[in-house]
């Protein structure tokens, strides 16, 4: 035990700390305690009351700018009436530093776009929208090349998207709005709703949804599907799992039996 004084309080303690790593550490032999130690550093000189006379930011008006911490912390920039109002003017310009304000070289239309997106390659900033992207493109001798017809993807849902430019909603489409790029209107569409199309002879309304009997999203096979005329509910039922599930079922019970017969003819 090493008995030192305090500089602070002038009070003996124990000047070896319990950790090995801190007893070379000077700083730990001259206070008792932390309080000592804070009290014992030099204090930042507190500006006279004139330079926190200020005029407010917004109104104009002098008033005394004293912060609650003048110490430490510079004078205030609002009085108390702007106070709240600046701080809302102040979060506009902050939110309008990350926004650029940009034209669109075909429509000539006025558009806001995140910086970040510039930045980092995302977006080019020079169009608003998808179809005057394509104008673009095609303005500068980059031809739209559509993707080839059967064309499959998996979407964010998990059901599959098929590209069928022939289909009667994209047909649909494109005679109301000839100019559109969208994927619906070039000939994307879900592929449940496209094998449910072929088999009624015409495009399904919005009111109609397709429903996968065996719950799976992937499998669109005709004798899967069901037209509802409401919204379906969720889950599948029974008899269709067991319809779809119950050879698979049977062969699976039989081949543990089998598998059972051989573990005990071998304990034998």
């Amino acid at each position: 035990m090493v008995l030192k004084q305090c500089e602070c309080c002038g009070s003996e303690f124990d000047a070896e700390p319990k950790d090995p790593a801190k007893r070379r550490q000077e700083r730990w032999n001259r206070f008792c305690s932390r309080r000592c130690r804070n009290l014992s550093r030099p204090k930042k000189a507190i500006p006279p009351p004139e330079f926190f006379r200020r005029a407010c930011g917004l109104c104009g008006v002098e008033f005394d700018a004293t912060p609650k911490r003048p110490q430490y912390d510079g004078p205030l920039v609002y009085c108390a009436k702007c106070r709240h109002r600046g701080r809302i003017e102040k979060a506009k310009q902050l939110f309008a530093s990350y926004k650029d304000h940009r034209a669109c070289e075909i429509c000539k239309k006025g558009f806001v776009l995140p910086k970040r997106l510039v930045r980092s390659g995302k977006h080019s900033g020079r169009f608003c929208s998808l179809a005057c992207s394509y104008r673009g493109r095609r303005s500068h001798g980059h031809e739209f090349i559509p993707s080839p017809v059967g064309t499959k993807r998996i979407n964010k849902q998990g059901y599959v998207m098929v590209f069928q430019p022939n289909n009667f909603d994209a047909i649909r489409r494109r005679e109301a709005n000839p100019e559109s790029r969208k994927e619906r209107d070039r000939g994307w569409i879900l592929e449940h709703r496209y094998v449910m199309e072929q088999i009624m002879g015409r495009a399904l309304h919005k009111w109609e949804s397709v429903h996968h009997r065996d719950g799976n999203r992937q499998h669109n096979d005709p004798a899967n599907l069901e037209l509802w005329i409401k919204t379906q509910p969720t889950g599948v039922r029974l008899a269709d799992v067991a319809e779809v599930y119950g050879a698979e079922l049977v062969a699976a019970r039989l081949r543990i039996r089998e598998l059972e017969a051989q573990l005990s003819n071998r304990s034998l």
